[in-house]
């Protein structure tokens, strides 16, 4: 097999954005069930931004990967539940049935508003405590969007079975288990 360096890309990802602080659209393309430092059940969802209206200076953050949990406690629920409605889910699930919650969270696309916080002294990408979390998305996926969903849950599919961390360093198992499969994307 030969490679040209100087042809045209043959299919790699190359570098991910990192995201910015904005409005984004973005789909789940993994979820990893586990439990909190608390021990409460949790699902680690891994979002990738599709469309990106902040777009600044030919600086786009889509195909770049967000983070957020679900803590699956009743104090929590309501975070789930207004996901839920963001993706247009309609009907009831069980949180224990992870191939349910994962059905539900990898539904559609949602915009989120993400800011700046600070947490145990290092400043991360989080949700804006302001308002509504998750908006529903009103609009048709394009083929591009499709492409950066399927490509993003290749790579999530990849970094789970070589079991790496959203740094991309192995870890060692921690009880967790990673469900997806690419069979699921709703389009």
């Amino acid at each position: 097999m030969i490679i040209d360096p100087n042809a045209n890309d043959m299919g790699g990802s190359g570098p991910r954005p990192k995201v910015r602080p904005g409005r984004k659209l973005v789909h789940a393309v993994g979820v990893e069930f586990a439990k909190s430092m608390a021990g409460n059940p949790k699902a680690d969802v891994r979002f990738v931004v599709i469309s990106d209206p902040d777009e600044t200076n030919g600086q786009s953050d889509v195909s770049g990967f967000v983070w957020l949990n679900f803590v699956m406690i009743d104090s929590a629920l309501w975070k789930l539940q207004q996901m839920s409605r963001a993706v247009g889910w309609t009907t009831p699930f069980d949180t224990e049935d992870q191939k349910a919650v994962t059905k539900v969270l990898m539904n559609a696309p949602i915009w989120v508003e993400l800011e700046l916080e600070t947490y145990n002294g290092k400043q991360r990408l989080g949700l804006t405590r302001r308002g509504q979390l998750f908006s529903q998305f009103g609009g048709e996926m394009t083929e591009a969007m499709q492409q950066v969903v399927k490509s993003g849950v290749e790579y999530h599919k990849q970094g789970a079975a070589g079991n790496f961390n959203r740094q991309s360093k192995p870890k060692p198992p921690q009880g967790g288990q990673a469900f997806f499969d690419g069979d699921d994307i709703p389009f």
